[in-house]
């Protein structure tokens, strides 16, 4: 099932984890770590790979399980570090 285009319905804050406030990336050694990411029009967490930093130096590029890649800039995101590392997205 192909998930909805990404879209904000108002500008956010920093991102808010279900358990507290989420981890920057200098608390986490993120290259190859799994994230999942927050789609607000789909109302379900996307699990994915960071693969690098974007060219611009502040966005770093996500491969997502479902094979859809993108660049985001994680301070304006809802995101959390993967507590399952297995390769299969999960929703919740």
């Amino acid at each position: 099932a192909a998930r909805l285009p990404r879209q904000r319905a108002a500008p956010s804050s920093p991102a808010q984890a279900s358990a507290g406030e989420a981890p920057s990336l200098a608390a986490v050694d993120w290259q190859g770590e799994r994230i999942e990411v927050w789609w607000p029009l789909d109302k379900t967490w996307f699990a994915g790979r960071l693969s690098g930093v974007a060219s611009d130096g502040v966005r770093v590029h996500i491969k997502y399980d479902d094979g859809d890649e993108e660049d985001l800039d994680l301070a304006n995101e809802k995101w959390r570090v993967c507590k399952d590392k297995r390769a299969a997205s999960r929703t919740g």
